[in-house]
């Protein structure tokens, strides 16, 4: 009974070890690892609403860099009106959110004031504007850095902090 099925797992080991062998080194088929998003992957095809839901959106923005994010929705990459953007979109479409890269003079004052106050010791190494459907709306994100941590926070117009992830400094 027993060699009756070796054969077939034989059969199915020689097939498994053949399509392995076929394939390119990991190497070769990973993508470049992102500071933003190192779970992301290059997509198979992009779908059709998710396409279509960027270019009604983003008209003007011309050879987006697709990734698939570790949730299964799609970031496109690109640059609007010289500033660097990403636009999140889940598979049916559905526009999640924009963060495009702004100077730290286009933070809302009473952001950069809240900033500035309760972050006392850290230096703002990057802002971003993120945009998402509402309720939420516009926020901006800060990265700050005060030699040992990085801080990223999320903060509303008029100057709270509502949210923030710290990040030990490798």
């Amino acid at each position: 009974m027993a060699r009756t099925h070796a054969i077939p797992f034989l059969a199915l080991a020689l097939l498994a070890a053949a399509a392995f062998a076929a394939q390119p080194p990991a190497s070769a088929t990973r993508p470049a690892a992102t500071a933003t998003k190192p779970a992301a992957t290059a997509p198979a095809p992009i779908p059709a609403p998710v396409q279509q839901a960027f270019q009604q959106k983003f008209p003007a923005a011309a050879n987006p860099t697709w990734t698939q994010t570790a949730d299964k929705n799609y970031q496109a990459a690109f640059t609007v009106q010289q500033a660097a953007t990403t636009a999140q979109f889940d598979p049916a479409g559905k526009w999640l959110e924009t963060k495009t890269a702004i100077p730290l003079s286009a933070i809302a004052p009473g952001t950069l004031q809240a900033i500035r106050n309760q972050m006392q010791g850290y230096k703002v190494t990057a802002t971003y504007s993120r945009e998402r459907p509402a309720p939420d709306g516009l926020t901006y994100l800060a990265v700050l850095d005060n030699g040992t941590e990085l801080v990223t926070a999320e903060c509303s117009p008029e100057g709270s902090i509502l949210d923030q992830t710290t990040t030990p400094k490798p």
